[in-house]
């Protein structure tokens, strides 16, 4: 590619085979031509390579890296030491860009250049389809407005429908930080939207320009956002048990939702489930974390309301999580041991998730299937 990108996917890709023709697809289907993909291969033990160099070969706007398997956020790392584009954003190697994605957002970042572009996703294949033949329309706002409008905050967690600022990435030396992940998987692209945000918008307001229209389809099926190869599943270790941990989280529970509506059922599941689901696995660490420290149980926080109101969501939305069961049952010393075993990729958390499912039919996967 002789001409400069303005724009630079990064898309890191772990044993997608399956998937690839779908998001990469989509990539080369855009109306928008002058952006590059960097296609991360992160130690792909299947012919994911193969895929990614063919396309490579084929089409310019498409490179290839090869890197040791180190996980999502190594590879996104890599792939931000190598970009060219003024601008770039992300691609999950399961999902799928609208084919306007990248056109509309470069029209709305030339016409306001100081502002955060973002735009809607789905996990509806209708809602996905329909919106291809929608034309641009976007407001723009504020990150407070839209926090209010959001209240659980995931519209400052996903990175994939969002233009990011190449310059000032590397002005502020901004990266993903490889070691989180541990409590929840959205950990790592949290901190790096808090850090982005503060470092182009320090004192204000973040200034955005939003189109509402999902552009971004994010499958009901993703399992493949942590790249990691069963040899390192052996070799993971367990966490630091905190002191007093429960009583933290449940202070940094109780200021999150002082900023949300009363009833926390009252936000749609697309846009609480991140929160929903963060939170109840922080509560297992809790208990783990007193159980180890033999602090006692936690009165506060498996009494409390708190608990409750997670487990009620779970309930409401039908939405499975392999934490729902113990802790709906009181089962707190048991909820503990599944954390541990969660944390290790352990052969008895799954087995337990199989046992569960099979004792709550019906309950969905994910939000918006």
């Amino acid at each position: 590619m002789n001409e400069q990108p303005l724009v630079s996917v990064i898309l890191p890709v772990y044993n997608g085979e399956q998937w690839l023709a779908r998001s990469l697809g989509s990539l080369q289907a855009q109306t928008y031509q002058n952006f590059e993909c960097l296609m991360v291969n992160d130690g792909s033990t299947d012919d994911s390579r193969a895929v990614c160099a063919a396309l490579a070969e084929k089409d310019p706007r498409f490179r290839l890296l090869d890197k040791e398997n180190g996980g999502v956020s190594s590879a996104r790392n890599a792939a931000l030491a190598q970009l060219r584009g003024e601008w770039f954003t992300f691609c999950d190697q399961d999902d799928a860009m609208d084919p306007h994605s990248l056109e509309y957002a470069v029209t709305m970042q030339n016409a306001h250049p100081d502002r955060l572009v973002m735009w809607g996703y789905t996990r509806d294949a209708a809602d996905f389809a329909a919106a291809s033949a929608k034309p641009l329309e976007f407001e723009l706002t504020d990150g407070d407005s839209m926090l209010r409008r959001h209240p659980c905050g995931s519209i400052f967690v996903t990175i994939w429908n969002k233009l990011f600022n190449t310059a000032a990435v590397r002005a502020a030396e901004l990266r993903f930080d490889e070691t989180l992940g541990k409590r929840d998987n959205l950990g790592e692209d949290k901190l790096f939207m808090e850090q982005y945000l503060a470092a182009r918008w320090p004192d204000t307001p973040v200034p955005m320009a939003y189109a509402a229209t999902p552009r971004y389809f994010h499958y009901p099926d993703n399992r493949t956002s942590i790249t990691r190869t069963a040899t390192q599943r052996l070799e993971l270790t367990l966490p630091d048990p905190e002191p007093g941990y429960a009583a933290f989280i449940l202070a940094e529970y109780r200021a999150a939702r002082a900023e949300m509506p009363a009833r926390l059922t009252d936000i749609p599941p697309l846009e609480s489930i991140a929160f929903v689901r963060h939170y109840t696995r922080c509560f297992a660490f809790a208990l783990w974390c007193a159980e180890k420290l033999q602090e006692g149980r936690p009165v506060e926080l498996t009494n409390g309301p708190e608990l409750a109101e997670l487990l009620d969501w779970w309930q409401a939305n039908r939405i499975f999580n392999p934490y729902y069961l113990p802790l709906r049952r009181r089962m707190f010393g048991f909820a503990a041991r599944l954390y541990q075993w969660d944390e290790l990729k352990q052969a008895p958390f799954f087995r337990f998730c199989q046992l569960f499912r099979l004792l709550l039919p019906g309950w969905k996967a994910n939000a918006g299937e």
